[in-house]
């Protein structure tokens, strides 16, 4: 919508105001702006048909996708019953619509509990091993760093630094080794040798799990449990 001042931009071989390329790319803002008193499903018929699917292919595209973002039970209910997390899987369904070569995502897990949040982010693993190429812009550093094969760090429009995962987090200086099994006394002993050969020991405590992996245990565990 911006015009440039300078410079050029080139998207999937073309530019930004071809139609043909626009119709490639899937786009989902920050905020969703949809229609409080259409359903899911009259959302998603309705922008099915904006981009240019018959009735038929858009019953279906929109059946599949609303079953394929989790929310296909509350197809039927009005948006303005939805959360916000149902509003943003909503909203991811609308940008994949068009089966797009490009997915733009703005905050994608925003109002998300922890298992939406695992279930989109395992959904864009999916599409990334279909070929897709995803650009996500977010604040959520650690869930970036799970996700992404490239980091770009902006700051006050200003591209700071830009690499592959492992070249932007390696320290170059500094090994990391993982060790299981020692008693106290082997424990000491390497820790003496690691000082004996000029190195420091920085830090020195029990590893920790992440945190979205032991809160999916213990669901997994509890809902094990439950049956």
């Amino acid at each position: 919508m911006l015009k440039p001042t300078s410079g050029k931009i080139q998207i999937l071989g073309g530019t930004p105001d071809d139609k043909r390329i626009r119709s490639r790319i899937g786009f989902l803002p920050e905020e969703s702006y949809l229609y409080p008193f259409l359903t899911g499903q009259e959302t998603m018929r309705f922008f099915c048909r904006i981009f240019g699917l018959g009735r038929r292919e858009a019953i279906e595209r929109s059946r599949l996708l609303l079953h394929q973002l989790g929310i296909a039970d509350a197809a039927g209910r009005k948006i303005k019953e939805y959360s916000k997390g149902m509003q943003r899987r909503l909203g991811l369904s609308i940008a994949l619509i068009n089966n797009p070569d490009l997915l733009l995502l703005d905050e994608p897990t925003s109002g998300l509990d922890p298992i939406g949040s695992h279930e989109i982010k395992s959904l864009l693993r999916q599409l990334k091993d279909q070929g897709k190429t995803i650009l996500i812009s977010s604040h959520l550093l650690p869930e970036l760093q799970s996700l992404c094969d490239r980091i770009g760090i902006l700051f006050q429009g200003h591209l700071l630094r830009e690499g592959t995962v492992r070249e932007v987090l390696e320290r170059k200086d500094t090994r990391c080794c993982q060790v299981s099994g020692l008693g106290d006394a082997a424990h000491g002993e390497l820790a003496a040798w690691i000082q004996a050969q000029g190195g420091r020991l920085e830090k020195d405590e029990p590893a920790l799990q992440n945190l979205e992996d032991v809160f999916l245990q213990e669901i997994v565990t509890f809902k094990g449990k439950s049956r």
